[in-house]
């Protein structure tokens, strides 16, 4: 997904970047607390990670999920994102 320079300065607003590295949402943005964080792009909600990652990476191919290696909940931070096909997806794999 292309961005435009002021819908990447409005994700990353809403960001924080934690010791460790990870992004997370920053304190004044977490209304919904247990949910990924979502940004408004072109009249639709999206979570902040797969914008990210699309934006870096590219789109995530249908049939996969996008996971994450780290253990922090909420973590947007590419470098700690894989795919893994959905089959796959199951117990033992993190959210």
């Amino acid at each position: 997904m292309k961005l435009t320079r002021d819908e990447r300065l409005r994700v990353y607003a809403m960001l924080q970047r934690l010791p460790g590295g990870c992004l997370v949402r920053r304190a004044e943005h977490s209304e919904r607390k247990f949910s990924w964080p979502e940004v408004s792009l072109r009249g639709a909600m999206r979570q902040v990670r797969r914008v990210l990652w699309e934006y870096y990476r590219g789109p995530i191919p249908e049939g996969k999920q996008l996971r994450k290696t780290c253990d922090t909940k909420g973590c947007c931070t590419v470098g700690h994102g894989y795919i893994l096909p959905e089959s796959e997806s199951g117990a033992g794999a993190r959210a």
